[in-house]
C-alpha cells in the first residue's frame, strides 16, 4: 500500500462530500469544518472521525476499546477513542477537521489530552495520548509534554510509527526524567540510597537491605557486587519481556512470594534452565516457567563471576522492592 496514495485517495474523498463553498473554505482558508459545508449534513466531529480518523486507525491492526467515562476533579470525561496495540494502550481525543487542537479552553484537543494525565489511573494503563483534526496530529506523553506536531500529508509514516508502537512518544525532557529515576532506582536497590517510586513518592532502600549484601556466600565485595548487577539487570531484562507481553506469566511477582531456601534454584532454573535453553531441551522446571521463551543472548549465560562463587545465593526480601 502506498501511503501517500492512501492519504490522497482520503482526502479527495473528503473534498468529494463537501460543497464547492465548503471544499474552498476548508482546504484553501483553513476554516474549522461545519456541517454547512457538507453536501450531506452531519456533525462536524463524527464527519472527522467517519471518513479520515477511523480510515487511519482501521487498517493498522488496532483494538478500539469499549467507551469509557473518567472522573475528573471537573466532572466525567470521555474520550473519543481508547486504543489498544502491541505494546500498550493510548487515547485519541478527535476534532473536527481544521479545529484549532491548541485552543486554550477546556475543550481544545490538547488541553483534554493533558487534562486526563493528570489522573493517576490514566498515567498507569496509558502510554500517550494524542489531539487530532484527522489532518494535524499532536502527539502527547503521559507527563503532559507535546513530543511531536505532524500533518497527515507530510509525516503519514512517521504518525504510523507512533500508532503502532514502533517509535515511542516521549519527549525529551521526559526521558531525560526517567533516566534519572531510573538511574537513582537501580543504584538504590544496588547500594542502598534514596529514589522516586512511579508515584513520584519518595522511597527508601537501606545499605543493609541493598541487592549487594543480599548477596550470600561471597566473600569478595567486588565479586558480590559484580554479581548483584548481573542479577539486576537480568530481572529488568525480564520486566521489560512482561511489558511486550513477550513473557506473559508475572514471573516476577511469583518470584517475589517464594520461600527463601528456594529463590536462588529458581533464579538459576530461569536464567539458565529457560531462556538460555531452547523449548525441547528442557527438563524438570517450574511450570511458571513453561511459556518462558528461549532468547539465545549472552545475559543469561554464566558470568565468569558466577562460575567464580557457583554456590551464591540471592535473599528473597530484596525482590519486593
Amino acid at each position: 500500500m502506498n501511503p501517500a496514495n492512501t492519504v490522497g485517495d482520503l482526502i479527495k474523498d473528503i473534498k468529494e462530500r463537501l460543497t464547492l463553498d465548503g471544499k474552498n473554505r476548508v482546504f484553501e482558508e483553513g476554516k474549522e469544518l461545519s456541517s454547512e459545508f457538507m453536501k450531506d449534513k452531519a456533525e462536524p466531529e463524527a464527519f472527522t472521525k467517519e471518513f479520515l480518523i477511523d480510515k487511519i486507525l482501521d487498517p493498522l491492526e488496532l483494538e478500539k476499546l469499549p467507551e469509557k467515562s473518567f472522573e475528573t476533579p471537573k466532572g466525567h470525561r470521555i474520550v473519543d477513542y481508547r486504543i489498544k496495540g502491541k505494546t500498550g494502550m493510548f487515547l485519541v481525543e478527535a476534532k473536527p477537521l481544521n479545529a484549532n487542537l491548541f485552543d486554550k479552553s477546556k475543550d481544545g484537543g490538547v488541553n483534554q489530552i493533558k487534562g486526563l494525565f493528570k489522573l493517576v489511573e490514566v498515567k498507569e494503563h496509558y502510554d500517550f495520548g494524542v489531539a487530532t483534526d484527522g489532518l494535524r496530529w499532536v502527539f502527547i506523553d503521559k507527563n503532559k509534554e507535546v513530543v511531536s506536531d505532524l500533518n497527515l500529508e507530510a509525516n503519514y509514516e512517521q504518525i504510523r510509527e507512533f500508532l503502532v508502537g514502533k517509535e515511542k512518544v516521549i519527549s525529551p525532557k521526559t526521558e531525560e526524567e526517567i533516566s534519572k529515576k531510573f538511574y537513582d532506582w537501580y543504584n538504590a536497590l544496588l547500594h542502598g540510597g534514596r529514589y522516586k517510586d512511579h508515584e513520584n513518592k519518595q522511597k527508601t532502600v537501606s545499605e543493609a537491605d541493598c541487592l549487594v549484601n543480599n548477596i550470600m556466600g561471597v566473600k569478595d565485595w567486588d565479586d558480590k557486587e559484580q554479581i548483584a548487577q548481573v542479577v539486576m539487570n537480568r530481572l529488568i531484562f525480564i520486566k521489560f519481556l512482561q511489558s511486550k507481553a513477550i513473557i506473559g506469566e508475572d514471573i516476577l511477582n511469583y518470584l517475589a512470594e517464594v520461600k527463601e531456601d528456594l529463590l536462588t534454584p529458581k533464579l538459576r532454573q530461569l536464567f539458565f534452565g529457560c531462556l538460555d535453553r531452547p523449548k525441547d531441551e528442557r527438563f524438570d522446571i517450574d511450570e511458571r516457567f513453561k511459556d518462558v521463551p528461549y532468547l539465545n543472548g549472552s545475559l543469561f549465560v554464566h558470568a565468569e563471576v558466577e562460575r567464580k562463587n557457583i554456590d551464591y545465593k540471592v535473599r528473597a526480601e530484596i525482590l519486593k522492592n
